[in-house]
């Protein structure tokens, strides 16, 4: 059963008749082969986005416990959102006494490039995977963050290391990802600059940065998703509320140990606060009212953005004295 969760800054967009999805092959149904081992992605034109390598999971491949079929495969038990397939990958994994940290992400090219200032609804199914201890005796996590990068270009990074960018959808911090029985939908509104043709799915963080929780205790530390149903349509025409309309308020500036937010609407908002190197420092979602706990913040000058499902209402810089 799906699990449609608005995740508090991300509203559910749905597609109506007449929406083309620009996402090819978003459900996984197409492939060159049938699976017959993990690392495998004969799911064209999906590849991966770095040295990782994720994994394919088909009801052509059976199903039970040692496989990489569906419903039932080594990971655990999960029906596909849509259709008979779906994809795993690490969002977070330290393999036995290796420090290595490791990472996988799943890219593709849109069928069409999308038009500045057009808005398009994105949305993608995450589920928490349950394997049997027997097949994969790992320390396993829940993630706060998996998001979507939307780009000109295709990004690759030699390694199975953490891609170094922010992605424009994504899931905030504070809410787990922990369900490992129904699919949860991570979804959003889009505003084109223009000229974006490639998305990539992952968890974006640093690993120092990853907010986990640990779901059971085992030798290895992972954390592991399945992934499917992505979309991404035109829903320009569907009323989107105008952010020149918002008026957000923060003070003091400087500040010393909180930081205090105010805005003049009710929906799902957040605040990401970067240093100087626009590195994401902390990111909290809210609805007309937050107070951010600044206290472990070093002095001096960062930079910040307040965001909703329309992109940024407002962005600036605070000092912290």
């Amino acid at each position: 059963m799906k699990k449609l969760l608005t995740i508090l800054l991300l509203l559910t967009c749905g597609i109506c008749c007449g929406q083309t999805n620009l996402v090819p092959n978003g459900s996984f149904e197409t492939y060159t082969n049938c699976p017959t081992n993990y690392s495998q992605l004969p799911v064209p034109p999906w590849y991966s986005g770095t040295a990782g390598t994720p994994d394919y999971y088909n009801s052509c491949a059976g199903s039970g416990n040692g496989t990489i079929g569906v419903p039932q495969n080594s990971f655990g038990y999960q029906n596909a959102s849509t259709g008979n397939a779906y994809v795993g990958i690490y969002t977070f994994a330290v393999w036995g006494t290796d420090t290595i940290e490791a990472k996988e992400y799943l890219q593709i090219q849109l069928t069409d490039t999308l038009i500045a200032q057009k808005t398009y609804c994105v949305s993608f199914f995450v589920n928490l995977t349950n394997p049997s201890p027997l097949f994969f005796p790992n320390n396993w996590f829940a993630i706060t963050e998996i998001g979507m990068l939307i780009s000109n270009d295709s990004v690759y990074l030699n390694g199975a290391l953490t891609l170094p960018y922010i992605p424009q959808i994504q899931s905030p911090a504070g809410l787990y990802l922990n369900d490992t029985t129904n699919w949860t939908e991570i979804s959003g509104q889009y505003i084109a600059q223009g000229g974006e043709k490639y998305i990539t799915i992952g968890n974006f963080n640093l690993h120092s940065d990853t907010m986990r929780i640990l779901t059971y205790n085992t030798p290895s530390l992972s954390s592991y998703y399945f992934i499917d149903n992505v979309s991404i349509v035109d829903c320009t025409n569907e009323g989107i509320t105008n952010n020149n309309e918002i008026k957000i308020n923060l003070f003091p500036n400087p500040i010393f140990d909180k930081l205090n937010i105010q805005a003049n609407n009710y929906e799902p908002t957040e605040i990401i606060l970067y240093d100087l190197s626009s590195r994401k420092l902390l990111q909290q979602a809210f609805t007309n009212t937050a107070t951010i706990n600044t206290e472990k913040l070093a002095k001096g000058m960062y930079l910040y953005e307040v965001r909703n499902r329309n992109g940024i209402i407002k962005n600036g810089k605070v000092i912290k004295q």
